[in-house]
């Protein structure tokens, strides 16, 4: 009885623990650090848009979390809609929208290797049979020809 209250115990803590793990992962915003050197960027390629370098999120450093993107620098893109997180960097809020009832002609039309899953599909179910009773004819075989 020691023996499975102590392993209730440990298995207790090691949850909490975990969950707790999970919460801090879920809550930070250094999942990516992606620097960006911006003078050798503009030293190395002429900018055909001074306001597309000034602007666009892919010329600044920045953390990418789970659901926001920081800029620790004090460099920050203008007309962004930044806000100020709890741990005081400049943060913007990542959508993940999927548009529901928009179509493109990838998923418009039945493709050759759809039509190919279709056609091979039934033989996931039909494979394990086919083995098993196979396996039971040649063990009935052998107890025949050895017995």
């Amino acid at each position: 009885m020691a023996c499975s209250a102590v392993t209730l115990s440990f298995a207790t803590i090691t949850a909490v623990v975990a969950v707790a793990c999970l919460a801090i992962a879920f809550g930070t915003d250094n999942w990516y650090e992606i620097r960006v050197n911006r003078t050798s960027i503009e030293e190395r390629e002429p900018i055909q848009s001074l306001k597309e370098f000034d602007e666009d999120v892919r010329y600044f450093s920045r953390d990418v979390g789970l659901f926001r993107m920081c800029f620790p620098d004090a460099e920050k893109p203008k007309k962004a809609p930044l806000y100020m997180s709890p741990v005081q960097t400049e943060c913007l809020n990542l959508d993940y929208y999927i548009p529901q009832n928009q179509e493109n002609e990838n998923t418009k039309r039945f493709t050759d290797q759809r039509w190919e899953r279709i056609r091979k599909y039934w033989l996931l179910f039909l494979h394990p049979l086919q083995t098993r009773s196979g396996k039971k004819e040649m063990t009935h075989i052998r107890a025949q020809t050895f017995g």
